[in-house]
């Protein structure tokens, strides 16, 4: 299975066009060049790639086993594309300084940037979005005062996408699914994982999140609200005091059971879905403590509303695998069964689909129709 995978690099040789310019220096000859791969870039490891395009049938653990799972072989991380380029010159000068300004293919605003270290010959771009077309400017500041920039792009493949955040583990993106309702759920919007306070960390590391996991959380996925599923009174923490990412974002606490307990909480299902209706709260941190089974649980129900057929609700939970063992489709280690979740929802609410059954029992538990109309279309493309 693995082997379709194989051809596909995860360096990316980026090119394009060469610019010099430098107002009142001495020009020299002096190029940095850089070409382009026509192949879309995996932003995840090949393990998840072969996952999703795995038959539904096939239990991830038995994928754990090929690769040899272990706590210090996670594959929870995004890893990156990487940029490398070419410096040459005949005359006596270097690269004092340089980055890479990233943009979203159509877009006017930079999606990030990064800088270039002088005595590398490549840079890394992490987090990019899953299935887009971006374009870049690679700009290099010369010792003489002279600038040099090459321009391109590329595209990402298809797949999950999971974030590189330092400190944090089993951080995702909530979007890029497709929808019965028609489009995909919008990348960029919420974002699930684990704590990143170290409260209840149980030794496995990957807890508290580090000053460079804040910058990213903050410049990269621009969070705006944090939605703690976690109780705070048993963390010991003041609900209303500011959190680790700061008191610019919003904390909020949620506290919420998972898998089919969740659809004998009402009021939880009320708040919450309250909570995901407010569209100034966004870009959303969605967290528990492993990002696993409460935040598993409210992603499945929030996605189901979306549209997402069965199967892929049922991928996106095992996800988690990729950070935690034995998060399986027929029986979970914390006792909790995702099919049973899924089952209740089938038979026990109104509607022809699964999203107008999801729709059904949430305005059973007092969410409103206006809401879902509202979430619907904050996370929907079209």
């Amino acid at each position: 299975m693995k082997n379709k995978f194989l051809a596909v690099g995860l360096t990316l040789a980026l090119g394009g066009t060469m610019a010099l310019s430098g107002c009142g220096t001495n020009k020299v000859n002096a190029t940095v060049t850089t070409e382009v791969s026509s192949t879309p870039i995996p932003i995840v490891a090949e393990q998840v790639l072969a996952y999703m395009q795995a038959e539904t049938d096939v239990p991830i653990s038995t994928l754990q086993q090929e690769w040899g799972y272990s706590r210090s072989h996670r594959l929870d991380m995004g890893i990156p594309v990487t940029i490398d380029y070419t410096f040459e010159t005949e005359s006596d000068v270097d690269i004092l300084l340089g980055y890479a300004d990233v943009y979203e293919k159509g877009s006017k605003t930079r999606f990030t940037r990064v800088e270039l270290d002088p005595y590398e010959d490549s840079v890394s771009i992490y987090n990019l979005k899953a299935d887009a077309e971006y374009t870049y400017t690679l700009t290099v500041r010369l010792t003489n005062k002279q600038s040099i920039t090459s321009e391109g792009s590329f595209k990402t493949a298809k797949s999950p996408r999971f974030m590189y955040v330092d400190g944090a583990s089993n951080v995702r993106d909530v979007g890029g699914w497709n929808s019965s309702l028609g489009g995909k759920i919008k990348q960029g919007v919420l974002y699930r994982g684990s704590e990143i306070d170290g409260k209840k960390n149980t030794g496995i590391a990957g807890f508290t999140i580090s000053e460079a996991g804040v910058t990213t959380m903050l410049s990269v996925m621009k969070i705006k609200s944090d939605f703690d599923l976690r109780d705070a009174s048993a963390l010991g923490i003041n609900p209303t005091s500011a959190g680790i990412l700061g008191s610019e974002v919003k904390r909020t606490f949620l506290p919420s059971a998972y898998y089919e307990q969740i659809l004998n909480q009402p009021e939880t299902l009320k708040t919450v879905f309250s909570a995901f209706a407010d569209e100034s709260a966004y870009p959303v941190y969605l967290h528990c403590t492993h990002g696993v089974d409460r935040a598993g649980t409210i992603s499945l129900v929030l996605e189901a509303l979306l549209g997402v057929e069965k199967a892929d609700l049922i991928r996106d939970y095992e996800l988690s695998n990729y950070f935690y063992t034995n998060v399986d489709r027929y029986y979970d280690e914390n006792g909790g069964d995702i099919l049973t979740l899924i089952s209740k929802l089938e038979n026990d609410y109104e509607g022809e689909t699964l999203a107008d059954k999801t729709a059904d029992m949430l305005i059973k538990a007092g969410v409103t129709a206006e809401q879902i109309s509202l979430i619907r279309s904050i996370f929907l493309e079209n």
